[in-house]
């Protein structure tokens, strides 16, 4: 009896380990899923604390911590058990806020794939639908949605179906849809902060339809729920954008200052303070809000509201009182505060954009300063004085000082007329005192590729065409040369034309353009292919005349060898041209009568033939070849005579008088007179001579 008693109590205290073993393993995998949802939720308070589009880093770490202890519950006990669907669904949503789109697609596309029969299916759908909006799939999006319909789903469900799509609509800009949606979705929902959220961005589609009255109800309704004190305190700032949006300035001053009396938002004085410098430049009160702003970085060392305010005092240097040092001084400050503020970016940007500009300002300031001390001297610099020659300064050029283009507003000067364009500074002055160790040259040259490079970054990199035409305008009366002039005229067409009232002024730089500078990129802009080609031939003609009447000229002072370069440099020119033609005539006939190189004649004579057989020279060179004769080598003194003439190059260019009397110490044999065209070969070479 003894004994079976003992083997009964050792066979209940085996199955009280059983049973004790199965209650500690169910208890384990309830706290894993458990504290996997508790991290899943810390992240979701984390991420409510900041604004949309944000992570931070302790919400990123609760999330990743639920991710990992959702997949060691689906490892451990398998993808089967009772938590496993649950714990799918939430690394799916934390993906999700993780903003890693791609895996959050795949897990939900793998749930409802897993767990058809699950009573989560159409929360799952929510979260694809979710995902497919920000991977810019918004037709699979709404597909997801409409499917949820198929399911009997609770209010809450059908709520956020609503609310998602109200979303979407309002990232489409169809914001009267999206009002449609959100009101639904806060019919629909019991939570207070859904409803407040909808409530927001109802007001803030009114807002983008710029109906600001209605949305400042929406914006008041936030309030009176429960909601974050993040999206409460943005519901009331974008209350105040409406405000001062309809001008109702003194209740926005109101409500900011009601916000300063409520310690809740202490956390966010420095926006509502730096909002109030806003409103003082609303009221053009640049000099108080500057205070204001100064007031906020002095009194906070970090957050947005300091870098906010450190933006606008920026702002109000740059374009208000136009101290571009000082710009570059704030703005460079924006990241100090706040390396995550909406306006680093932006303050960055300037800042660079400022920085091309000061350094340009200071290298043209020191021109300026060395250009005037060459020019005018400096009493102050009296080692080593040497005095040269120079050009007077433009008084223009003296006005191009730092003060002019740091300190003070870019205002336009009076328009140039045509002529006053088109002058120069080309007037003498008495010697100056040398006070600087650069090249004069080298110094004007500076300031003026650098006077055109401040009008350039006004005009493409800053975008104040008002300052850059001022500039291009000093340019073009104070300097020439043969690239930047063109550039600036036709920067100075292009800010012209983009007015109406000033299209006759843009007119009239076109105009010089063409003349002044016909072989110009910027020429060739207002010229039609058919123009440009034309005026090349003419341009061509024009040369062609010119070097044909230089080589008639050495011809009649019997610079031969110098006239026969002067008309191969016209074939050169345009081959096909009637100046062509007659340049390759007068070169055969120079070297038949006056060189006596009878096989040069009957090349060129060729070439005339072949070249250009429907000239009037044509048959006159066709018969000069058509009998060549055997080859006559000329008298050892002539020879030497040509040799020398050829050779001695440089006596002839000198002027000096040719000794060869062609006709006369010619052997009879040697002319080709056989077809008696001498006369006519002398009235067309005369002809050519007034025939351009």
């Amino acid at each position: 009896m003894q004994v079976k008693c003992i083997l009964y109590i050792t066979k209940i205290k085996r199955i009280l380990f059983i049973i004790t073993l199965i209650l500690i393993a169910g208890c384990a995998y309830y706290n894993t899923f458990f504290n996997a949802k508790a991290r899943y939720k810390e992240g979701q308070e984390a991420q409510k604390q900041v604004k949309d589009g944000k992570l931070p880093s302790n919400a990123q770490k609760s999330y990743t911590d639920a991710i990992s202890k959702c997949w060691k519950l689906i490892d451990t006990y398998g993808d089967s058990s009772s938590y496993a669907d649950d714990a799918l669904l939430l690394i799916g949503k934390s993906h999700y806020h993780l903003q890693e789109y791609d895996k959050s697609e795949r897990v939900l596309q793998q749930f409802i794939s897993n767990y058809k029969s699950s009573e989560f299916i159409p929360e799952a759908k929510l979260w694809l639908a979710r995902t497919y909006i920000e991977l810019n799939k918004d037709d699979e999006a709404i597909n997801e949605l409409n499917n949820i319909s198929q399911y009997k789903i609770s209010n809450e469900i059908a709520s956020e179906s609503f609310y998602i799509l109200g979303d979407l609509k309002y990232k489409r800009g169809q914001y009267n849809e999206a009002v449609d949606n959100f009101l639904k979705s806060i019919e629909l929902t019991s939570d207070e902060e859904k409803a407040g959220r909808g409530n927001y961005y109802i007001g803030e589609s009114f807002f983008q339809l710029k109906d600001y009255v209605n949305a400042i109800p929406y914006y008041e309704k936030v309030n009176k729920l429960d909601v974050p004190i993040l999206l409460e305190f943005e519901a009331l700032m974008k209350k105040v954008n409406a405000l001062i949006e309809l001008e109702r300035l003194d209740d926005a001053i109101i409500e900011l200052k009601e916000i300063l009396a409520d310690n809740r938002f202490i956390d966010y004085f420095a926006i509502v303070e730096t909002k109030l410098g806003n409103i003082s430049e609303y009221q053009e009160m640049p000099q108080f809000a500057l205070e204001q702003y100064h007031d906020v970085i002095k009194k906070y060392n970090k957050g947005e509201g300091p870098a906010l305010s450190a933006f606008y005092i920026a702002q109000l240097y740059e374009h208000e009182f136009v101290r571009f040092d000082s710009a570059k001084i704030y703005y460079d400050k924006v990241r100090s505060f706040s390396p995550s503020s909406e306006a680093a970016g932006d303050a960055a940007v300037k800042s660079k954009l400022l920085d091309e500009y000061l350094k340009l300002r200071d290298r043209l300031n020191k021109d300026i300063s060395d250009y005037i001390k060459l020019t005018k001297g400096d009493s102050l610099l009296i080692d080593s004085v040497d005095i040269e020659v120079k050009e007077e300064i433009n008084p223009e050029i003296e006005s191009l000082s730092s003060d002019r283009f740091s300190e003070r507003p870019f205002s336009d000067q009076p328009d140039s007329t045509e002529d006053e364009i088109n002058s120069n500074i080309t007037k003498k002055s008495e010697p100056a005192k040398k006070a600087v160790n650069r090249d004069p040259d080298l110094v004007y040259n500076s300031m003026m590729k650098n006077t055109f490079s401040l009008g350039e970054y006004f005009l493409l990199r800053y975008q104040l065409p008002d300052s850059a035409k001022t500039i291009y305008l000093h340019f073009v009366n104070n300097f020439q040369d043969s690239l930047l002039s063109p550039k600036a005229y036709y920067a100075l067409y292009y800010i012209y034309s983009g007015n109406e009232s000033t299209q006759s002024k843009a007119d009239s730089i076109k105009s010089i353009i063409i003349n002044t500078y016909p072989n110009s990129l910027y020429a060739a802009k207002f010229i039609t292919p058919e123009k440009i080609k034309k005026s090349k031939t003419a341009m061509a003609d024009s040369i062609a005349n010119s070097l044909y009447l230089e080589a008639e000229n050495l011809l009649e002072a019997n610079r031969y060898v110098s006239a026969i370069k002067k008309f191969e440099a016209i074939t050169e020119i345009d081959s096909a041209s009637i100046w062509a033609a007659k340049s390759r005539y007068a070169i055969a006939y120079t070297y038949e009568n006056y060189l006596n190189n009878i096989p040069k004649a009957i090349d060129n004579y060729t070439i005339i033939a072949n070249k250009y057989p429907k000239s009037e020279f044509s048959i006159i060179a066709k018969n000069k070849i058509k009998e060549i004769p055997p080859e006559v080598l000329p008298s050892d003194s002539l020879q030497s005579t040509i040799e020398n003439s050829d050779s001695t190059s440089d006596s002839l260019e000198s002027g000096q008088e040719n000794t060869l009397l062609p006709e006369n110490n010619l052997d009879s044999g040697v002319i080709l007179d056989s077809l008696n065209t001498k006369d006519s070969e002398k009235k067309i070479l005369e002809k050519t001579r007034f025939e351009r």
